[in-house]
């Protein structure tokens, strides 16, 4: 019996010596292995904080002089602004609004995370633009100069036109009680749910 157990000792001596030397070579190159495996990883998070932080600090800002929701929903648009980040890349928005200072905040986070957003101040500048390249999202006003109903033409122009990219609406003073418009993908005048809408619209166009 003792004898058989020697036997097996012996044969498992080269298993151990091999798991030995893999271990003092983990160990010494621990760091190196650690950069090349994780790197990527490290910067991803890394770069996550950074988009949430300065996003948070923008919709803050913005919410001293306009809606932008309470202090948890612009860290929850924050969040979900650094974890959409890779599909926000690369993504075309077509602005429509007669006073694009109005959308400075939107425009400059919208930026920030990669999105390329085209302006126009109105309907016809809108269909043109729309006629030369393909977008995501189209983020309308409701109202341009003394036209009440503009967002809306807007997308019934579209719709003869057979585009079908989802249109926001901006407004100035939001009534839920009358629902979102025919065609519209959605309708706010909060920042945060503008951020929200136009996120929700590219997680399907490109997620």
């Amino acid at each position: 019996m003792t004898t058989a157990v020697e036997i097996e000792l012996i044969h498992l001596i080269p298993t151990l010596i091999w798991a030995l030397v893999l271990f003092s070579v983990v160990l010494l190159f621990r760091a190196t292995i650690r950069e090349q495996i994780f790197p990527r990883l490290t910067r991803f998070n890394a770069f996550g904080v950074e988009v949430e932080i300065a996003v948070k600090q923008e919709l803050d800002r913005a919410a001293v002089e306009k809606p932008a929701g309470t202090e948890a929903e612009r860290t929850q648009t924050a969040r979900r602004a650094a974890r959409l980040s890779e599909v926000l890349r690369g993504a075309h928005v077509l602005l429509v609004n007669d006073v694009p200072e109005e959308m400075l905040t939107p425009t400059s986070i919208m930026r920030s995370l990669g999105v390329e957003v085209d302006i126009v101040t109105s309907t016809v500048s809108a269909l043109d633009s729309l006629r030369h390249r393909r977008y995501d999202v189209v983020v309308s006003d409701m109202v341009r100069e003394s036209e009440q109903t503009a967002g809306l033409d807007l997308i019934q122009k579209m719709r003869s036109r057979n585009r079908t990219e989802p249109v926001i609406l901006t407004v100035g003073r939001y009534e839920p009680e009358r629902g979102v418009p025919p065609y519209a993908f959605g309708i706010t005048n909060r920042v945060d749910e503008l951020l929200n809408l136009l996120f929700d619209a590219l997680e399907r166009a490109r997620g």
